[in-house]
């Protein structure tokens, strides 16, 4: 409702299914926030916005159209450290943990105290001994 009113209220649209998508992505409906997320990028066609597409697909188990949104988001900014640790963790889930480790070599070497790549490293590293 707040997000229907908002854009009665000439309040800029992108913003809008971005928050909605947000809200439904936290609420655990995925394909809403997917749906949300695609209006998004007709406004702003940007990494984020096609990162979270992929994350609303990863939770809706659609990992093979994930990863193809995070290599798209990837292409227009390989350095975006929340996509790079996004994919990976998709990786180890489908347990291609030498792409993943790869990737978050990527991820330290632009941000060596990056916890998150840290964390995941240690994972796999685990797994495989």
């Amino acid at each position: 409702m707040f997000c229907n009113l908002a854009i009665r209220f000439g309040v800029n649209q992108s913003d809008i299914f971005k928050i909605k998508g947000d809200i439904l992505l936290e609420k655990d409906e995925y394909e809403g926030a997917f749906e949300c997320y695609k209006h998004v990028l007709y406004f702003e066609n940007d990494s984020n916005t096609i990162n979270d597409i992929a994350v609303s697909l990863e939770y809706m188990g659609k990992y093979d159209e994930a990863l193809n949104y995070y290599d798209n988001s990837l292409n227009i900014n390989p350095n975006n450290v929340l996509v790079l640790n996004n994919k990976a963790i998709l990786l180890i889930k489908l347990k291609r943990y030498n792409e993943a480790l790869s990737i978050l070599n990527e991820v330290l070497n632009i941000d060596e105290n990056n916890i998150t790549a840290i964390e995941n490293k240690e994972k796999i590293i685990n797994k495989i001994k």
